[in-house]
């Protein structure tokens, strides 16, 4: 059986990166270990923010996998717009009650689609030098009312400027219709919505004609006819 140790210092990481921020809609922030509680501080709306994860656990049988709950793994969702995040790993008792198991725990921020909790983590997690992490960045500092008429304005053709949420600067997307990469000038292509058949509402007496950014459903000759509502129907 390990020793604890005498002094179980508190962990902190500040994530403050002047150009990225963390992206509140594709991470979480997580809490594993059988006698934590971790902190989740920033500022929100320039005031100051603290958020806690509990988890604990006595027994390693007491964890689920897949579970993050508050039994060994906590999670919690992070505000949008969270800015100066600092995440802090803290123990109840030292673990000097899980030793065994889980001599120590860990506080971390993570892509939501990269973790699922494992038993396994109480012991192994430790172990890890890095985790995946999705990062939210922007163009510039100005909003698209003003980067619109900026010579180094970037959306590309068939594209559409986007404030974010929270922050300054910029994003760019295709529009409806299209896709690609709209950072590019001739990144968004249009998309061919009649080469499957999902994605237009033709019906099989109707063809399917493609246009940019959308497409018709034209009548096939001799087949149709208008009815009272202006739309189609066959012609018994």
């Amino acid at each position: 059986m390990g020793i604890p140790q005498s002094k179980y210092p508190m962990r902190k990481r500040n994530l403050t990166n002047p150009i990225f921020t963390i992206s509140y809609t594709k991470n979480k922030f997580v809490s594993v270990g059988c006698d934590n509680y971790a902190y989740l501080k920033g500022l929100s709306n320039d005031k100051p923010f603290r958020s806690v994860c509990l988890s604990q656990c006595e027994s390693k049988s007491d964890v689920v996998n897949g579970s993050c709950s508050g039994i060994g793994c906590c999670q919690l969702e992070i505000p949008g717009g969270l800015k100066n995040i600092i995440v802090e790993a803290n123990s109840l008792d030292k673990h000097v009650y899980v030793w065994e198991f889980n001599p120590c725990g860990c506080a971390f921020i993570i892509r939501e689609d990269k973790f699922n909790f494992s038993s396994a983590y109480l012991t192994t997690l430790r172990n890890n030098k890095t985790l995946p992490v999705v990062l939210a960045w922007t163009i510039g500092s100005e909003k698209c009312d003003l980067a619109r008429n900026k010579s180094n304005y970037i959306c590309g053709e068939n594209s559409l400027c986007v404030d974010p949420m929270y922050g300054s600067g910029y994003r760019c997307e295709c529009k409806k219709g299209y896709r690609g990469n709209p950072y590019l000038d001739h990144g968004c292509q249009d998309i061919d919505e009649c080469k499957v058949k999902g994605n237009n509402n033709c019906t099989s007496h109707q063809k399917c004609v493609n246009k940019p950014g959308s497409y018709d459903c034209l009548c096939i000759k001799d087949t149709m006819r208008p009815n009272l509502n202006g739309y189609v129907s066959p012609i018994d």
